[in-house]
């Protein structure tokens, strides 16, 4: 005979216990008195004696095991809190509990040491720039980082157990890739799979094509003048050291005149090159908490004669507040060299706010805008006639320097406005 659990078999063997038992009492009782009203008294009394005493051992017996199905349960659920007391102190039920305890006790910091690996892999996600989602089996999103939250522009927690498709995200032929035509012309879409608590997960990382394109664009330039500047170099020098030695022993005023306009283009060329070499070197930042509003008006003071408004609506920031100030009186000067050339008077704003991306600073002037907008950060490139195509990339440097970004963008019917964002750390 097979029973199906411990319990059925504890019950069989009771109720086969107890009629044998009973059987026996009441055949003595027979025996002995040969009266009926006995053997009747003898069953009533007997049988609740036994079945109390039976409830009693199988409480006793199955005890054990409904303890260490609770710290079950509890593990289930990953709660190691509960603690059961042991009803016997030797034997196996005693032995498998304290099995059990080992096996909590393990699991416990099997869970500890997960939650601090997810911990420290939530810290590495939020440090990262690009953005970063993580997508269930179900396709829906449970997990982000600053990086998305900023390019969601909304906080990537309410987008929570969302489905990927109503985010912006879908996927083809086993990749992924954006809804939005104009945005994935823009960024590229990445994604591996991972295992999350041993279930399937999606791991999509968003680069910006644009920037790494800009980064690239801006080492190929860096390396080009860089070898240039060495072959300039070389062959200005004894250029100018001949050109200088033919003007000292020269008695024609015209030749004189043509090797000073040689010596000086040189001059100008090797000062050129120098300046255009001191932007391969890193700018050394010494930032501290600095109040803004004065800052401004320092700037404001070197142009008197200038109309410059000045709002700001934040205390103070942590910048380097020379490079900072140098930046500004750059963009001013544009500012102003832009109202020049269109003969406009000059009505020049400066601006500070603060919102969930940082610090941001806009110069907003009057002037006769952008000519050729894609080109205004490439190295050597400029559009004023004494210009060396230096500052704004200068600014830029800077500012990427500190952290943020520096863009310029043109106004609606006239102007432009150079927008400067600190990113709070």
């Amino acid at each position: 005979m097979k029973f199906s659990s411990q319990e059925q078999l504890f019950k069989v063997l009771s109720v086969i216990n107890y009629l044998i038992l009973i059987l026996l009492t009441l055949s003595f009782v027979w025996v002995y008195t040969r009266d009926g009203l006995y053997v009747v008294t003898a069953f009533m009394v007997l049988t609740p004696i036994y079945v109390t005493l039976f409830c009693s051992i199988y409480n006793q017996f199955f005890a054990p095991y409904r303890a260490m199905q609770t710290a079950l349960d509890a593990i289930r659920f990953s709660d190691t809190s509960v603690k059961t007391v042991p009803i016997y102190q030797s034997g196996v039920a005693a032995q498998l509990h304290h099995e059990l305890e080992h096996i909590t006790t393990i699991f416990g910091q099997w869970q500890s040491e997960q939650n601090q690996h997810a911990l420290l892999v939530n810290e590495l996600l939020q440090a990262l720039d690009s953005p970063i989602l993580i997508v269930n089996q179900d396709y829906r999103l449970i997990m982000g980082n600053v990086a998305l939250t900023h390019w969601l522009d909304a906080d990537w927690r309410l987008k929570k157990l969302e489905i990927i498709t109503e985010i912006g995200f879908r996927r083809v032929d086993e990749k992924w890739c954006f809804t939005n035509g104009a945005i994935a012309a823009a960024h590229q879409l990445r994604g591996s799979e991972i295992s999350l608590n041993g279930e399937k997960h999606h791991l999509l990382l968003i680069s910006n094509i644009k920037s790494e394109l800009k980064q690239s664009q801006t080492d190929a330039w860096r390396q080009l003048v860089k070898v240039l500047s060495h072959e300039i170099k070389n062959s200005l020098t004894p250029i100018k050291s001949i050109a200088q030695t033919l003007e000292q022993f020269s008695h024609d005023d015209t030749q004189k005149q043509m090797l000073s306009v040689i010596v000086e283009r040189s001059v100008h060329l090797q000062q050129f090159v120098s300046n255009y070499s001191s932007l391969e070197r890193q700018v050394e930042l010494h930032k501290c908490n600095v109040a803004l509003h004065p800052l401004f008006l320092s700037v404001r003071q070197l142009y008197p004669h200038c109309e410059i408004s000045i709002l700001v609506n934040v205390e103070q920031w942590n910048l380097d507040p020379i490079l900072i100030e140098q930046v500004l009186i750059n963009l001013l000067k544009n500012a102003m060299e832009s109202c020049e050339a269109g003969d406009i008077v000059p009505h020049i704003a400066l601006r500070a706010d603060q919102n969930e991306f940082g610090l941001t600073i806009d110069v907003i002037d009057n002037g006769i805008g952008l000519g050729s907008a894609e080109h205004l950060f490439v190295p050597l490139y400029t559009t004023k006639q004494h210009g060396q195509g230096i500052g704004l990339v200068w600014c830029r440097k800077v500012i990427e320097q500190h952290g943020g970004t520096l863009t310029l963008t043109a106004r609606e019917g006239s102007g432009a406005v150079a927008t400067l964002v600190l990113h709070a750390h």
